[in-house]
């Protein structure tokens, strides 16, 4: 499934959700004027890109305003934003490049914040999961003012965790995803192979998806590989599934392939993805 949104309105929205009505009013002018700007600059930026991969010849244009459904559990790795040049990430999104930026990743279980969530899972408070100081100690040697959206002490980041990660934690465990209310979980690359890999945002929201068993989740899909994109420009370009060779038929049921028709076949049921331990299916 994709879906697209309005990305100013989504932001106001989830700025609202992180620090209060009191703080958005009191910083609406300035916020909505840089905002505003980023976001023309983003959208002509886009339009360039777009233009020139149409003139390069291909076909599957990645639209950066979509957003497709991913089984968290099928993302397994993750991707520093240090490993590129862009400073914001929503510069990346809709992004085709090669090169070997998708190859030597850490497992998403080895990131400070999933241990955290994980430990908090089975049962530990938020204290007792060490985040809290490893935060705290972080913003001491840093020359920031805040961390973790704005944190600007050990009792800020305490409350952070204890009321807004904690509602997160029991909402997620409780009452599953709510889409009207996080219509983004986070965003993603696609590593040449089709492997789905962490990248930004919502790191809470996704960990603690993906640690109680959530079966799917909306995100973003920031770069795709230059050699994943040519597996959906072959999608694209065919009109039935004998058309495809068999090293791209092997990728169908991919959560980033699902936008094609091939000749109405549903391409939910035609995955020939690695199963994963405990009966799941690769894609959802």
């Amino acid at each position: 499934m994709r879906d697209r949104r309005g990305p100013l309105p989504a932001l106001a929205a989830e700025k609202l959700r992180r620090e209060g009505a009191l703080a958005l009013l009191r910083e609406a002018p300035v916020w909505l004027c840089v905002t505003g700007l980023t976001e023309l600059g983003l959208r002509a930026r886009r339009r360039v890109r777009r233009a020139r991969y149409r003139r390069a010849g291909m076909v599957a244009v990645p639209d950066p305003t979509a957003t497709i459904d991913v089984d968290p559990a099928s993302v397994e790795r993750h991707v520093a934003l240090s490993r590129f040049d862009e400073a914001s990430p929503r510069a990346l999104l809709g992004v085709v490049r090669g090169g070997d930026w998708d190859r030597g990743l850490p497992r998403v279980e080895a990131q400070p914040k999933y241990r955290a969530c994980a430990a908090r899972v089975e049962g530990e408070s938020w204290a007792e999961t060490g985040i809290i100081d490893r935060l705290a100690a972080e913003l001491a040697a840093s020359d920031a003012e805040t961390i973790e959206h704005g944190c600007g002490s050990r009792a800020d980041i305490v409350r952070r965790y204890e009321t807004e990660r904690e509602d997160l934690y029991r909402t997620l465990r409780d009452e599953g995803y709510d889409r009207s209310l996080s219509p983004v979980c986070c965003r993603v690359h696609v590593g040449r192979d089709g492997d789905l890999l962490f990248g930004s945002g919502g790191r809470h929201r996704f960990y603690l998806s993906r640690l109680v068993g959530i079966d799917t989740v909306p995100v973003e899909v920031l770069i795709r590989h230059a050699e994943w994109q040519s597996v959906r420009d072959a999608v694209a370009a065919a009109a039935t599934v004998d058309d495809l060779s068999p090293a791209v038929r092997r990728h169908l049921g991919h959560p980033d392939l699902r936008e094609f028709n091939l000749g109405g076949a549903d391409l939910r049921h035609l995955s020939h993805g690695r199963p994963r331990p405990g009966g799941r299916g690769r894609w959802v």
